[in-house]
């Protein structure tokens, strides 16, 4: 994210419309990325977004999430609209 952009709570929403409009229609069921060891931040957010950690590097850990609940409730939540 742009850094003038960070810090705004734009991640969260972001990544849920990114999983419902497009992991979601695809079946992706897990979401894998990577994260510089340096950015705590961005580990702290992706933790509280449910990702775990599935490897490292030198410089980097890579993070996964199960997306099966995650997409049944962005598939619920949008049934009740």
């Amino acid at each position: 994210m742009a850094p003038e952009h960070r810090g705004r709570g734009l991640a969260r929403p972001l990544y849920l419309a990114f999983s419902k409009s497009v992991l979601a229609p695809l079946g992706v069921i897990t979401l894998t990325l990577r994260v510089l060891k340096s950015n705590v931040r961005a580990q702290n957010l992706y933790n509280s977004m449910g990702f775990r950690l599935a490897g490292e590097t030198d410089v980097d850990f890579e993070m996964e999430r199960d997306l099966t609940g995650l997409i049944e409730l962005l598939e619920s939540t949008e049934s009740r609209s």
